[in-house]
């Protein structure tokens, strides 16, 4: 069986497969190639079993022969023991010439009828049966002749009268001398199975097979079997099987190309001279507002300019089609509104517009012209398939350029991408080849990319053994044991002379046994982050030195200068107990004793807070909190200030907004945290100026405000205002000095305690926000 023959039959099959009659599809040698399950019923066999058999044998008397529409008697032994009886009609298939399909019809068993009298026979018999005289008038009619022939006596039955009108299979008419009952009678010869269209006096159009036999008496048997229903039957499968044949042939034309414009002329040129008819294909275009014809094909298959837009707004026809309904008009000239009429005067006839529908929205439509006449429910449902068929090209054209885009921005970005891509295979024994190599491989690697093709051990050769040992080997092993992707760094010999850090990332793509992997794999050359994190760790070894040897000095520094601070008390108390020291304060003496008192007290405030700090930064676990109420713990840490801000000419405020809970904090570090905020606020504000401490609940946190105005911190300074010995130039308005360890304190003390520090400074005002937690959330580590 052909290739081309097996699509056939699958198509014949697939547009049978909604008949329920009982169907056969055989080839020009009488072997049956399909039936349906109805036919498999029938005979009381499996369809496998029926399948590649020839009618002959299973049927004996199937004839050789069997022209086209055509019906014949035959017999078969049922498997149940029983001889049954079948009428077959062969219906031809111009579509396909080498294929042949029959419809089976069961008749009454032969026992039946000999059971019945001849008369009780000729009444009740389906098939109309009617006998004349010599003269060609009717002598018997049966019920069922009657009713066939739309006759009221059978006397009206005249052979040769022009009773009916009558039809051949090709739709010519039949003169009434050249009909079958006529011919034999005239002609005293047999005529079997002559297929007509005849229009009944009473109006009632049937298609008939029509037998006569000359009887001895002069007159002549004539048996009128209403096939009507077989027709119609065969009208629906000649209907499918052209549809199936169209579809085939527009989907073939429209795999030939992948480009939108090519796709709708080759699929507007082969459905326009198939069908005879005017076809357009239309976009809509939702923004421009309009509907745009694409191509425009004429009945013989000519291409001709698709003409111009056509308006959305006021058009009828468009909102049928936006609401994905067909749109079916026997005769443009009847439509009214502005629009179309003007477009039915350029192009008159009937109309059939369907709408093609791309995913879930109306891409444009598939439009039919011819003359003015109804349109057919089998012409409809063609539509609607050549749209759907239509509507997947557009989708797979689109897809396809999207995919060539894909490739366009990927080819794009592997010749711009700074780093190597690489597909490539491990193969048994761990050796590699490599199948794809991006361009910047070459600059990477330092070998011509055809080299590194032909050689991939070369790039082996300049890894350093010691990495490629502990980094490389293990690697590949773990992807062969299971792991997904792996990440490596390794050093690398160029053969520029230099040595370069690259970090590989290895990814599986498929994996055909446990030994051979697809890979891809993405090198970067990570030199200057390597040199850079060893630099970073070199200044913070070198940190960690420093703070070492602060906190080393500072910690020696602590017990002579308590000594100097005793040793100071020890003198003023023996200079006034000998009466020595002067009442003054502005004599030398005492000025002397006064100065040595305050720059011993700021040399321990600066060793204490070197020795906070480093016990802070040593051990980074949360403190041991309690829960503190603001409203009583505020007041007390505010109010001591009060007396110095006055003597500043200072305004100092504390406000609390209720509702007010309590914070989970530890009461050292909370005193520590506000004193050193507000001795901040008090040293840089100027006369005449405010200082403000606010509290209050913000969503699931508590904040503390400390605002100072008349002073600002420029934007480049608030995160260094939180470094170790920072200190603003020119903001120490009073000259209090300081360590510049105390916003550094604060900020360490606050973050121990679960909570943020930050600062804002603008509109001649600078303010430190405290975000705390509240005492009934759960205490973090």
């Amino acid at each position: 069986m052909h290739e081309t023959q097996v699509q056939d039959i699958g198509e014949i099959a697939n547009s049978l497969t909604e008949f329920d009659h009982p169907l056969i599809v055989a080839d020009r040698e009488g072997r049956w190639l399909w039936v349906n399950e109805a036919t498999a019923h029938l005979l009381g066999r499996p369809v496998a079993e029926l399948v590649g058999q020839c009618g002959v044998t299973l049927l004996p008397g199937w004839p050789q022969e069997y022209p086209p529409h055509t019906l014949f008697k035959t017999t078969y032994q049922h498997p149940d023991g029983s001889t049954r009886s079948l009428a077959v009609e062969s219906v031809g298939m111009s579509i396909v010439p080498s294929l042949n399909v029959f419809i089976l019809y069961p008749l009454p068993s032969t026992g039946y009828l000999k059971e019945m009298s001849s008369r009780t026979l000729f009444n009740l018999l389906p098939v109309g049966v009617v006998i004349t005289d010599v003269n060609g008038v009717a002598v018997e009619a049966n019920p069922a002749a009657m009713a066939l022939l739309g006759l009221s006596d059978p006397t009206d039955y005249q052979l040769g009268r022009n009773q009916w009108q009558v039809w051949d299979v090709q739709g010519n008419p039949i003169p009434p001398e050249a009909l079958p009952a006529v011919r034999a009678w005239r002609e005293h010869r047999v005529l079997r199975n002559h297929i007509q269209k005849i229009k009944t006096p009473n109006g009632i159009v049937r298609w008939l097979s029509v037998s006569a036999t000359p009887l001895s008496t002069g007159g002549v048997m004539v048996t009128y079997a209403d096939i009507t229903e077989q027709k119609r039957l065969e009208q629906r499968l000649h209907h499918k099987m052209n549809q199936e044949h169209i579809l085939r042939k527009v989907v073939q034309v429209m795999d030939t190309s992948l480009e939108l414009g090519k796709i709708f002329q080759v699929a507007a040129k082969t459905i326009s001279a198939t069908l005879k008819l005017e076809t357009f294909i239309v976009q809509y275009l939702p923004e421009a507002k309009c509907w745009q014809p694409k191509v425009h094909a004429l009945p013989n298959g000519d291409l001709v300019p698709p003409g111009a837009n056509i308006p959305e707004q006021n058009n009828p026809i468009s909102e049928q089609l936006k609401q994905k309904q067909i749109v079916q008009v026997e005769d443009a000239k009847t439509l009214d509104d502005p629009i179309n009429r003007g477009i039915a005067e350029r192009y008159p006839g009937a109309w059939l517009v369907v709408p093609l529908i791309h995913g879930k929205n109306v891409w444009g439509s598939l439009a039919f012209i011819r003359p003015p006449s109804p349109w057919h429910e089998e012409e409809v449902t063609l539509a609607q398939r050549l749209s759907k068929q239509l509507a997947i090209a557009i989708h797979r054209a689109e897809m396809h350029e999207q995919l060539q885009a894909s490739q366009r921005h990927l080819s794009f970005m592997l010749a711009n991408c700074p780093a190597s891509i690489i597909h490539w295979q491990l193969l048994p024994g761990e050796h590699c080849v490599w199948e794809y190599l991006s361009p910047h491989t070459e600059t990477l690697l330092g070998y011509p990319v055809q080299t590194l093709y032909e050689r991939p051990d070369r790039w082996q050769q300049q890894i350093f053994p010691e990495d490629w040992q502990s980094e490389v080997l293990p690697a590949w092993r773990k992807l062969l044991d299971g792991e997904p992707q792996v990440g490596i760094y390794y050093r690398y010999h160029h053969p520029t002379g230099e040595v370069r850090w690259l970090h590989e990332a290895i990814t599986v793509q498929c994996r055909f046994n446990a030994t051979h992997l697809s890979l891809i794999s993405v090198i970067v050359d990570v030199t200057d982050q390597k040199f850079a994190e060893l630099q970073i760790g070199e200044l913070a070894r070198l940190n960690r030195l420093k703070d070492d040897f602060v906190s080393t000095v500072s910690h020696e520094l602590r017990t002579p200068l308590t000594n100097i601070r005793m040793a100071t008390k020890m003198l003023e108390l023996a200079l006034k107990r000998q009466d020595l020291l002067p009442a003054d304060p502005e004599a030398p003496l005492v000025k002397y004793l006064t100065i040595l008192k305050q720059e011993t007290q700021r040399e321990i405030d600066l060793v204490n807070d070197l020795l906070d700090l480093a016990r802070l930064e040593a051990n980074a676990a949360c403190p041991v909190g309690e829960p503190v109420d603001l409203r009583v713990s505020l007041p007390s840490l505010v109010t001591p200030f009060q007396e110095r801000a006055s003597q500043q000419e200072q305004t100092l405020h504390l406000e609390l907004v209720e509702p007010l809970p309590p914070v989970w904090v530890e009461t050292t570090a909370w005193t520590r945290i506000i004193n050193e905020l507000l001795t901040n606020a008090c040293k840089y504000t100027p006369p005449g100026e405010k200082i403000l401490v606010q509290a209050f609940a913000a969503e699931e946190t508590v904040q503390v405000r400390v605002i100072n105005t008349g002073v600002e911190i420029p934007p480049t300074e608030h995160q260094r205002i939180f470094e170790k010995f920072y200190r603003i130039p020119q903001h120490d308005r009073w000259q209090h000095g300081g360590t510049g360890l105390g916003l550094a304190l604060v900020k360490s003390l606050v973050e121990r305690l679960g909570g943020q520090i930050t600062v804002t400074s603008e509109a001649g005002q600078t303010c430190f926000t405290l975000t705390l937690r509240p005492a009934n959330q759960p205490q973090t580590v």
